[in-house]
């Protein structure tokens, strides 16, 4: 399959089950005549300052579609989305043609009533993340400390293949990799070998307020090369070339692809320079996420709400971060769902609400996603707490992952382990632990909390975790 093909059908199931309204969606149900429901998404696009969607909201008002005819206002929300970009600037007289001066003044003062809320400048200052990449006094990101090549495979070295796959994992506070997900391959041979030295790899983990703390979301592309596929700029520029002119046309999924593309070849290229020596040259993908989230696209924007919080490619903002992703979560974004969750869990960077942090991992959970289901299984089995630590429960989210595909072998055992000691069956507990052990050992990953935690159950004794304190 074609790798565009291959990304975008990745992408769009992933958004299949979200609630979140798109422009190209309004648009069509402005087309079918559903105009109560394209106003409404209309204006939840409006407050994500996309001008089309406020240049739609004073056509209606004009023509009288779902509101009453009111050229006043419309006149008002016509201007604001020329003010905010919009080109089609030979409407404005159109409504304007019979107005008295008192009539133009009154559209005048309901211009005035919108620009505060929903002008450009506005939403721009307010909730667009600055890339002045200025350093955080509170937070430091998860750096690399040693990095595993992974095994060129037989299979694609005798067959002369060269590819890449891209992975997304958390940094746990250990500084060991967790969470791995393959987001995509060109081809299934190098999967395992991916993971594998991702599983292997050791990162000095982000600092909170001088704390280690986990870090969700990261993402990372090993590339396999064999002699003639060397990374240079110009491979790189033909590669992005494909992507830019999509994004350029508009599209909301297009202008996601686009930034997403240069997200994953950042971690690429990292550290590395191009074949005149320079460093790579690539677009910062933070505003081809913007541009993508005012159309609608939920994951635009998780991905700019993830940035925020964690500094990526971007400065870090608590207020932005908890805007756009409580925006993709509302949308029915898993991930987005899990990561605020978990902030309100810890109540390091928003105001505690372990009510809505529990809501909210569950939400995630319950759509099916493997990490929230798990950490859901941990937090239920360890909690010190008496309303959080429900062992049945525990068991219930765990006995939802799927053992085979679950790629984090040692979180896996290491959860069952738990569950197991929770429900008070400590001889399971601690094979399974042991199993957890072993997997680690093979990775070359610490081994104290692991042994410390054998250490309990054999002496029939429960693991006993805050719900302040990490999680898995």
């Amino acid at each position: 399959m074609n790798l565009i093909k291959a990304l975008s059908v990745i992408l769009m199931l992933s958004i299949l089950q979200t609630n979140a309204a798109t422009i190209e969606e309004s648009l069509d149900n402005y087309a079918k005549g559903e105009f109560e429901t394209a106003y409404q998404q209309f204006m939840e696009l409006v407050e994500l300052g996309n001008e089309n969607a406020m240049f739609n909201i004073g056509v209606m008002h004009v023509r009288g579609e779902h509101v009453e005819k009111d050229n006043i206002t419309g006149y008002a929300w016509i201007k604001l989305a020329l003010d905010s970009g919009h080109e089609n600037d030979k409407i404005l007289d159109i409504v304007a043609r019979h107005f008295t001066q008192e009539d133009h003044a009154e559209a005048i003062k309901v211009y005035d009533t919108l620009l505060p809320k929903y002008g450009k400048d506005v939403f721009v200052s307010k909730y667009v993340p600055t890339v002045d990449k200025l350093s955080s006094k509170t937070y430091t990101p998860a750096r690399i400390a040693s990095r595993f090549t992974p095994k060129y495979p037989k299979q694609a070295a005798k067959a002369g293949l060269s590819g890449f796959v891209d992975l997304q994992f958390s940094v746990a506070e250990d500084g060991t990799t967790r969470h791995h997900t393959v987001l995509i391959a060109s081809n299934n041979y190098f999967k395992d070998a991916a993971v594998d030295a991702l599983k292997k790899s050791i990162y000095i983990p982000a600092q909170l307020d001088g704390r280690p703390t986990i870090e969700y979301g990261r993402r990372f592309r090993f590339n396999f090369q064999m002699h003639d596929a060397e990374v240079t700029q110009e491979n790189i520029n033909k590669t992005l070339a494909k992507y830019k002119a999509g994004a350029e046309a508009g599209s909301s999924a297009d202008s996601y692809l686009y930034a997403y593309t240069i997200s994953i070849l950042s971690s690429l290229t990292s550290g590395m320079s191009s074949d005149d020596g320079k460093d790579f040259q690539l677009d910062n993908p933070t505003p081809w996420f913007v541009k993508s989230a005012q159309r609608g696209y939920p994951l635009a924007k998780y991905e700019l709400g993830k940035n925020a919080l964690y500094g990526n490619q971007c400065d870090v903002d608590n207020f932005k971060s908890h805007f756009w992703l409580e925006k993709s979560a509302n949308d029915g974004v898993p991930d987005a769902q899990l990561i605020l969750g978990l902030e309100y869990l810890y109540g390091t960077r928003y105001k505690q609400n372990k009510d809505k942090a529990i809501e909210l991992i569950s939400l995630s959970a319950d759509s099916g996603l493997s990490h929230a289901q798990l950490l859901l299984a941990w937090i239920y089995a360890t909690a010190a707490e008496r309303d959080l630590r429900q062992p049945q429960k525990a068991l219930a989210y765990f006995n939802k992952i799927e053992r085979k595909e679950y790629v984090d072998k040692v979180s896996y055992y290491e959860t069952q382990a738990a569950v197991y000691a929770a429900n008070s069956d400590f001889d399971e507990a601690l094979k399974w632990q042991n199993k957890a052990i072993k997997a680690a050992r093979k990775l070359q990953l610490p081994l104290t909390r692991f042994e410390n935690a054998s250490q309990r159950y054999q002496q029939k004794n429960t693991l006993q975790n805050s719900w302040l304190d990490s999680t898995l």
